[in-house]
């Protein structure tokens, strides 16, 4: 059984329905999408803010395991649009809503709504009888569950050259979930991928685009990433790794080699506390801002 720690993060169908008041809400300024269906039939959210006419894509669920990420992105995305509302400035300098006017950012927190409840309430969550059978044969802790009702983990199911070809039913891009996310990936003008999961060692993570340009406005964002992040375990910077030849397949580095822009995983450690009093929230509530304001100051 699941700790209680874990029972006490918000519900997948609770996060859904936040992201779907928080557009009723903020009609001016956030929009509510379904983008694909999960293996066991649970929609995809995703809500876009702002009205920029390119966007930053901020991804969290991506596995079941990630479980504090889904409900503190669901928690930023009402916080962002009430500041456009009100026009508030968000930190020390971030106009929240002209920064969005100019990049949108697109939310989605729980990509994997099936593995993430699966970590929440166990198998039982699994509405496909066949699908529950098959996860429960393979003896893996619910609480420690990372893939999705297939039992296949989509950090490493992205079609890029470090993905795996030669296993059985996991084919690149053969997933419900995984398909979902590329076609957002296709449909928007992105400048940038910002993902966020949760590790016990805190870190940020690179993959670095093939263009030379697009590697120096990576380098950028990354040096000020590490900059306003709450320093952890009292280093003054989370140290900064490269994505390349690890993962074996994930999001990011599809986007960095299929949409050539910087591609980001913030690695924070898990917190017991709830948002927006957890440390964990105040780790990661201004960096989609500090991705945009490096990107496209405001004068």
């Amino acid at each position: 059984m699941n700790s209680q720690r874990a029972l006490e993060t918000l519900s997948y169908e609770k996060i859904y329905l936040s992201l779907w008041e928080t557009a009723s809400r903020y009609q001016a300024f956030a929009r509510f999408r379904v983008i694909g269906k999960s293996h066991d039939d649970r929609l995809i959210p995703m809500l876009e803010l702002g009205n920029g006419t390119e966007a930053l894509i901020c991804l969290a669920g991506v596995r079941g395991s990630d479980s504090s990420m889904p409900e503190a992105l669901a928690h930023l995305s009402v916080e962002y649009a009430a500041a456009c509302e009100k026009n508030r400035t968000l930190g020390e300098f971030y106009p929240v809503r002209e920064l969005l006017d100019r990049v949108r950012i697109c939310v989605l927190p729980v990509l994997n709504p099936d593995g993430y409840e699966i970590c929440r309430r166990g198998y039982l969550s699994v509405r496909n009888s066949v699908f529950r059978q098959m996860l429960r044969m393979q003896g893996t802790p619910e609480k420690e569950f990372a893939g999705n009702a297939r039992g296949i983990d989509l950090t490493r199911n992205f079609p890029t050259k470090y993905c795996r070809k030669d296993r059985i039913h996991h084919q690149p891009a053969s997933e419900n979930e995984t398909r979902a996310l590329i076609h957002i990936f296709q449909e928007y003008p992105c400048r940038g991928l910002l993902s966020f999961c949760t590790a016990q060692a805190p870190a940020l993570y690179c993959q670095k685009p093939d263009s030379l340009s697009e590697r120096a406005r990576s380098r950028r964002v990354a040096g000020n990433l590490r900059k306003y992040t709450i320093p952890v375990s009292g280093k003054n910077r989370l140290p900064l790794l490269n994505l390349s030849g690890e993962g074996c397949g994930s999001p990011e580095q599809y986007f960095a080699e299929t949409i050539k822009k910087p591609a980001f995983r913030l690695a924070l450690p898990m917190s017991s506390g709830k948002p927006p009093e957890s440390r964990l929230y105040r780790d990661m509530r201004l960096l989609p801002l500090e991705y945009i304001y490096t990107l496209i100051p405001v004068k």
